[in-house]
C-alpha cells in the first residue's frame, strides 16, 4: 500500500543517494491535509521523527491566541475553544484563488473565515490584540517551520536541505505558492529553485548547479531547498 508515510521514506531515500547533496544533513517533509510527517535520512537508513508529543504525524494547524502562534500539536489541543481561530487543511488552500471552485468547496468546511484579497485568499485571524490578514502561504510556511524544528531538536543541529513533498496534481502556480511557502521568513530566501513539469528530483544548492534526476511516475515533486 503505497501511504504518506511510505512516500516520505521513498523521498528520504532518494534525497540519500549520491548527488550534489551528499554528505550534508537532509530531511524529507510530507504535508497532508490532516497531518504532515518528517523524515530524516542517517546512518544508512532513514528515520521517521516523532514531534514533541511523541508522534510521528503533526497536526497540520495554525493557531493564533493572544499573542501566542500555536503550531501542529499545540493548536490541535486548543482547537475546540479556538475553532475560528485556527487555520486548518493548509494544503487544499495554498495556492488556490478566492473564487476558484477549490475555495468554495472548502469554505462550508472550516470554522474560519477565508476573505477575497485582490482575487487571492486572505484569512483574518485574531493576534496580539488586533485582527491581521494572513496569505494561506505565510501560514503554511509557520507550520513547515514547525516540521523543520522537529528535525533539528531530534539531531541538535541545523537543517541544510529539506526535500519537499508537492502532489503530482498541483498546477505550477500552487508548486510556487508552496516554493514561496518554503522561502518566507523567518528564513532567509534561498535562489529560486526549477520547477519540473513531470515529476523529478530537483536538488538546488548555491555550488555546484543543480541535479534532476528522475523518479517514478507515482511519486509526486519534491524540491530541494537549502536552508539556514
Amino acid at each position: 500500500e503505497w501511504t504518506r508515510e511510505n512516500e516520505t521514506l521513498a523521498l528520504a531515500r532518494l534525497s540519500a543517494l549520491p548527488s550534489p547533496c551528499s554528505g550534508m544533513s537532509c530531511i524529507g517533509i510530507d504535508v497532508g491535509y490532516a497531518n504532515g510527517v518528517v523524515a530524516i535520512a542517517r546512518r544508512g537508513g532513514i528515520d521517521i521523527l516523532d514531534n514533541e508529543v511523541s508522534k510521528r504525524a503533526t497536526a497540520c494547524m495554525v493557531g493564533f491566541s493572544g499573542s501566542e502562534r500555536k503550531l501542529g500539536e499545540a493548536a490541535l489541543s486548543g482547537i475546540t475553544s479556538n475553532m475560528t481561530n485556527t487555520v486548518t487543511g493548509l494544503k487544499a488552500i495554498v495556492g488556490k484563488k478566492f473564487h476558484s471552485d477549490e475555495i468554495q468547496s472548502e469554505m462550508p468546511k472550516v470554522a474560519y473565515k477565508m476573505i477575497d484579497v485582490a482575487g487571492n485568499v486572505g484569512i483574518p485571524v485574531h493576534y496580539r490584540g488586533e485582527e491581521t490578514v494572513l496569505t494561506p502561504e505565510r501560514i503554511f510556511a509557520m507550520f513547515l517551520k514547525s516540521l523543520q524544528g522537529i528535525a533539528e531538536r531530534n539531531q541538535g543541529a541545523p537543517v541544510t536541505d529539506v526535500v519537499l513533498a508537492v502532489p503530482a496534481y498541483f498546477t505550477d502556480v500552487e508548486r510556487r505558492a508552496v516554493l514561496d511557502a518554503a522561502k518566507a521568513p523567518p528564513s532567509p530566501p534561498p535562489s529560486q529553485p526549477p520547477l519540473a513539469s513531470r515529476p523529478a528530483r530537483c536538488c538546488l544548492r548555491r555550488s555546484p548547479p543543480p541535479c534532476c534526476l528522475p523518479l517514478p511516475c507515482c511519486l509526486p515533486l519534491p524540491c530541494c531547498l537549502p536552508l539556514p
